[in-house]
């Protein structure tokens, strides 16, 4: 009977024995499960760490930025609210100028016409003179270019239109010296073309044509001059 019972308990023992064991590898496997995700909710977090490191970083950045450009923005509209400050002030005084130029242009305008009405009666106190014409055409050939130069001068700024500068041209005469006929043609040539210019509205080619009248101008005068003073 006891041995039995010794029997039967061993094979009690041995099946809880065996169940114990069951349960501890059961265990045994929560165990490393729990671990296994420990470890990955760990990398997690320092992941997100990290990134949230990144975000914090990008986000002062990005505020210094937006502070850089809300001063810059700051910058300019004080600088716009000079510049619009300026430019009324500036629009005044173009106002201003605009009366005063053309008060300036009617003032010269006067002055032109009486340098021309001396320079008529001058030039009429030649004509009267006895002598040789052609003598007395060179004596006044230097009248008549600063009469035409002015004119064309006119012209140029916009006080006197270019037939009115075209009444006043000093033609060449066969008779006079080769070179103020040439000089006097080459001037002529230029003057047409500073005419076209003019009517054109292309004043950096009007300005260029008048400077090169005014240099066979000058040319007609100098060699008129030196012809008059040889034969008087």
């Amino acid at each position: 009977m006891v041995a039995g019972e010794v029997k039967a308990l061993s094979a009690q023992t041995a099946k809880a024995t065996d169940e114990i064991r069951a349960r501890l590898t059961a265990l045994q496997g929560e165990l490393s499960a729990m671990h296994d995700a420990v470890e990955h909710s760990r990398a997690a977090v320092t992941a997100g760490s990290e990134v949230m490191t990144r975000v914090n970083a990008r986000v002062e950045t990005e505020s210094a930025a937006v502070a850089a450009a809300a001063s810059e923005m700051r910058a300019m509209v004080g600088i716009m609210e000079q510049q619009i400050t300026a430019t009324g002030e500036i629009a005044a005084n173009v106002g201003n100028i605009a009366a005063g130029t053309e008060k300036s242009r009617r003032e010269i305008g006067d002055a032109i016409g009486r340098l021309d009405a001396l320079e008529g009666m001058s030039r009429s106190l030649l004509d009267r003179q006895p002598g040789d014409a052609r003598l007395v055409r060179l004596g006044r050939l230097p009248a008549d270019c600063a009469a035409w130069r002015r004119r064309l001068a006119s012209c140029l700024v916009g006080l006197m239109q270019v037939h009115e500068a075209a009444a006043v041209a000093v033609k060449p005469d066969p008779e006079m010296p080769t070179a103020v006929h040439a000089a006097l043609s080459e001037a002529g040539a230029k003057a047409d073309a500073m005419a076209a210019h003019v009517r054109a509205a292309a004043w950096g080619e009007a300005a260029g044509a008048f400077q090169a009248f005014e240099a066979h101008l000058a040319e007609a005068i100098k060699a008129a001059e030196t012809a008059f003073a040889r034969a008087a």
